[in-house]
């Protein structure tokens, strides 16, 4: 994808007063340029507010984030209003000998999609810190280049709280980091327009608060933790195909806890939950909708039921698998005078399938790949959509579309429809959830 679309930075190359500097460093290491962006209107209605939630009661006060949440949550949003889908706080793990291990947290991720439904990753750190104590941009452009190549991303963005001299900025950018300042993002805010819609989104203080309290609700629960944990972080960085069969599995989960008439905690968490799991999903198949549109519409159904069914490993190497398996069935009990009829019943145990609903699925890639125009912007209109109606319980004004770049969403809405429709049909997403989202006014 075009790297244009990205988050990008704006400064100025020359020194600023009170910037920190850092010795020179003799890199050659590939950077790239930042883009324009046009801005957006700044005055715009609130939306309704929903209220409460079921349990009679709001997410922690604000007074519960700390200054690097509220860094992280700021740069966000100005990512997601500049054009991007973005998450913040991602749990980075990886599995080995059976266990999972916790690696670090990515403090902020951002997907662009082109026409073509090409997906193009940028992370982001931000540090908060100031006076002595302050970390170094060097050393933090440093890890976050690895970071860069340990996720894959093709752009990494650091933010500073204190203002950063055009050397440090030349130094982080030869080890092809992006860094800025508050003052910077201040810049970016303005002239986007995220300042005057700093409480709408995913990345309003009220949404942060939302997930937090859901950790915290459902921790003693395994089932409902792993869940959590999968959507907090693993989902973002999975293979699409599995993350795909994931996020099914987790949405008939939380719907078989959902129970709407019961004021709770734990409701709420799952309220949270089923949200993001449906924004993912969302993301999921555009991702996927990109890698088959250019697949003979003859034989979509076919490759995606074996993609589905693939497992570990390819789907040829686990036929391959199942067909010596099963001479070696037949020999054995051939020798044994097992009569045929019982052979024949018993070969292709091993042949993996696809799940139920893969035929269903690949009808939702084709419909998406068919309108790649209108499905490079579902990932950010379901973030905004679903997390104001479900999460928030309130509708968006047609301002803040508009704003946000939907000034006539009936594409991306009518796309969303069919996700929602798949989620519903085939994973069970509680009716009441499927009415907040598609008709909620």
């Amino acid at each position: 994808m075009p790297d244009e679309n990205l988050p990008r930075e704006r400064h100025s190359e020359r020194d600023e007063p009170g910037a920190v500097d850092s010795p020179t460093l003799d890199l050659e290491l590939p950077s790239e340029s930042p883009a324009t962006q046009e801005p957006t209107p700044t005055s715009l209605p609130r939306p309704r507010e929903g209220g409460a939630s079921r349990s009679g009661r709001r997410p922690a006060s604000r007074s519960n984030l700390t200054p690097g949440d509220e860094l992280e949550l700021r740069v966000a949003h100005v990512w997601f209003v500049e054009g991007s889908f973005t998450r913040r706080a991602i749990n980075l793990r990886y599995a080995e000998a059976g266990e999972t291990k916790d690696i670090t947290d990515v403090d902020l991720l951002a997907l662009d999609f082109d026409g073509a439904l090409r997906a193009t990753l940028a992370i982001g750190e931000s540090k908060g810190g100031t006076g002595r104590n302050a970390p170094s941009p060097i050393d933090r452009s440093m890890w976050l280049r690895g970071l860069r190549e340990l996720t894959r991303a093709h752009r990494a963005e650091l933010t500073m709280a204190q203002r950063q001299s055009a050397r440090a900025r030349r130094l982080a950018s030869d080890l092809g980091v992006e860094l800025q300042a508050i003052p910077d993002v201040e810049l970016r805010e303005v002239a986007s327009g995220a300042e005057a819609l700093r409480e709408v989104g995913p990345h309003a203080a009220f949404v942060a608060l939302a997930r937090d309290a859901a950790r915290q609700a459902i921790n003693a629960d395994p089932d409902l933790n792993r869940a959590y944990q999968y959507l907090r972080g693993d989902v973002w960085f999975a293979e699409p195909w599995a993350a795909s069969k994931r996020l099914v599995a987790t949405v008939k989960l939380l719907g078989s806890r959902w129970a709407p008439g019961l004021a709770g905690s734990e409701q709420d968490a799952i309220r949270w939950m089923l949200a993001e799991a449906v924004i993912a999903f969302a993301v999921t198949s555009t991702r996927l909708a990109g890698v088959v549109r250019t697949t003979d519409q003859a034989r979509i159904v076919g490759e995606v039921a074996d993609k589905l069914a693939e497992g570990a490993a390819p789907m040829n190497e686990m036929r391959q698998l199942s067909e010596s398996i099963d001479r070696y069935l037949t020999s054995v009990l051939d020798r044994h005078n097992v009569p045929r009829a019982e052979i024949v019943a018993v070969l292709g145990a091993f042949q993996p399938s696809p799940p139920t609903w893969s035929e269903a699925f690949a009808e939702l890639l084709k419909r998406l790949g068919a309108a790649a125009a209108d499905a490079r912007a579902l990932p950010r209109y379901a973030d905004l959509v679903v997390t104001e109606h479900v999460v928030r319980r309130r509708t968006v004004d047609p301002a803040v579309l508009g704003a946000l770049g939907f000034p006539e969403p009936d594409g991306q809405r009518r796309l969303l429809r069919a996700v929602i429709a798949f989620l519903e049909g085939q994973a069970g997403l509680p009716r009441e959830v499927v009415a907040e989202i598609v008709d909620r006014r």
